[in-house]
């Protein structure tokens, strides 16, 4: 089944240029021209979103979809942005910025990134479910606290650490937490 992409920009030119590019790469594409339309959208694999519409901004419509969609990705586009629209956008969750005039590659690369970046965080959430928490050190004694110290100030460095102790003592353990 084709992914689904939803783009709301209030350039009719930018909507139908987007639409024939990644409608030729097999994706579903629904187009608005404001944010008041965008609320009659489907849910979507992934959204583009321009910063300024004439009824809203962008990030707005980005933070409405993180809340109800927070694994979807969200790209940003914008021919009249500043550096500081760009960072907010970023900090809001937007998994890329694009700058007007968009260049099909681009468009497509972002896109491509922003899938795969979802595939592995999904696949990410599956293993550790699979997983579990596993095995556990636990205890409480001042040397046992003092030992896992010294192994979590080794683990920032660089250096090599030799772990010795007698067979079923925790090294594994420790090398793995």
């Amino acid at each position: 089944m084709a992914k689904r992409i939803v783009i709301v920009d209030d350039e009719e030119n930018i909507g139908r240029s987007l639409r024939l590019i990644l409608e030729r790469e097999g994706y579903s594409i629904s187009t608005f021209m404001s944010a008041g339309a965008f609320a009659q959208a489907p849910r979507a694999d992934l959204y583009l979103f321009d910063v300024r519409l004439p009824d809203g901004n962008g990030i707005d419509l980005l933070k409405r979809v993180l809340v109800n969609q927070p694994e979807a990705p969200v790209l940003m586009i914008s021919g009249h942005a500043t550096i500081q629209d760009a960072v907010e956008a970023v900090r809001a969750g937007a998994f890329d910025f694009l700058e007007k005039p968009l260049s099909r590659e681009r468009v497509l690369l972002a896109i491509a990134r922003a899938f795969e970046q979802r595939t592995l965080k999904e696949e990410n959430t599956r293993l550790k479910e699979q997983l579990g928490s596993g095995p556990r050190m636990i205890g409480s004694s001042p040397a046992f606290t003092r030992v896992l110290e010294q192994a979590s100030l080794a683990a920032r460095s660089d250096a090599r650490v030799l772990l010795i102790g007698e067979s079923g003592t925790g090294k594994e353990l420790l090398a793995a937490s």
